[in-house]
């Protein structure tokens, strides 16, 4: 009698349980969906990956600590990989009126970062500010906060420089880290992304190799090419964010500045398009790609937030 062959589980199902696995590790940033790197280059092959503090080899390691090299029967590869949240550049940055995507703005009291989306709330039609979490809220936040436009690091100051007022905001999670601002009137507004004048005016899901384009307050904009779809964790999130990685086009000369602290809060929306896709939320450096991006996925954080991007 012959043994059938067991079936080799599908890339999702070796994702959730390599996550389920490993997500309280507290040297595991990352398990996501991507391709093998060979050499210091991406291969065709489709793996689970696991992003790590740093590698530890031989001796060094205990059974626990190993990384499997399959989860179901899926290979994984191991990438060494550190993200932070990209907040708190003390860099100059102007004042706007219009305000618009791709500026400086922030809560007094939180970080400095960048204005994502003007949106609208689903039940008021009321223009909002949409950006990270720790740009508008923060620790200690409470409704009405002021925000400014440009933010504390960029000499902006409550009254004269107030432009909203927090809004809507929930803790980030796995569902994202992104909060909510109703704005005053005091300044208009324009959906024009500085720069470019992109309007993103509709939501699209990643795609492995997918190339997005964001406009953020510290490197203006740059293009990158999402390489990996899963959870990544970092020390402000400790329980991680469902989101994407986004690594530096090998053709761009500016590809060692894809992100930068200061750029948390910006929308990544497909090349060539005006669909958004990801909320930029925290970055790292890879020693092969140089600076890379981490987002959370936009279509969950406008239902979270109960905002669209056209008017109701």
């Amino acid at each position: 009698m012959t043994r059938k062959k067991k079936k080799r589980a599908s890339l999702q199902e070796a994702y959730a349980h390599a996550l389920a696995m490993l997500a309280s590790r507290p040297d595991v940033t990352g398990v996501d969906i991507g391709p093998k790197y060979e050499g210091g280059k991406p291969t065709a092959k489709q793996v689970i990956r696991v992003h790590v503090v740093e590698k530890l080899r031989g001796k060094r390691l205990t059974d626990s600590e190993r990384i499997p090299e399959n989860f179901l029967g899926v290979p994984s590869d191991v990438i060494v990989a550190n993200y932070r949240r990209h907040a708190d550049a003390p860099l100059p940055s102007a004042r706007f009126d219009p305000i618009r995507p791709g500026i400086s703005v922030g809560n007094p009291g939180a970080k400095s970062g960048t204005l994502g989306l003007i949106v609208f709330d689903e039940a008021t039609g009321d223009p909002c500010i949409l950006s990270a979490h720790h740009v508008l809220a923060g620790p200690g936040a409470a409704k009405g906060d002021p925000i400014t436009q440009p933010a504390r690091f960029d000499h902006g100051t409550p009254g004269k420089d107030t432009v909203a007022t927090l809004w809507r905001f929930f803790a980030p999670g796995l569902w994202g880290d992104a909060a909510l601002a109703k704005l005053t009137g005091k300044r208009r507004f324009s959906p024009g992304a500085l720069g470019s004048g992109v309007v993103v005016d509709r939501v699209g899901l990643p795609q492995i190799n997918q190339h997005v384009v964001k406009t953020g307050r510290t490197t203006l904009t740059t293009r990158g090419r999402i390489e990996g779809i899963g959870t990544y964790f970092y020390p402000d999130l400790p329980g991680g964010v469902n989101g994407f990685r986004v690594v530096p086009h090998r053709d761009d000369p500016r590809k060692f500045d894809l992100c930068a602290p200061g750029d948390s809060g910006s929308v990544y929306y497909a090349e060539g398009t005006t669909a958004g896709i990801g909320l930029h939320c925290a970055g790292g450096n890879d020693p092969a790609l140089g600076e890379i991006g981490i987002a959370c996925m936009l279509a969950t954080v406008l239902a979270t937030l109960g905002v669209s991007l056209t008017r109701p």
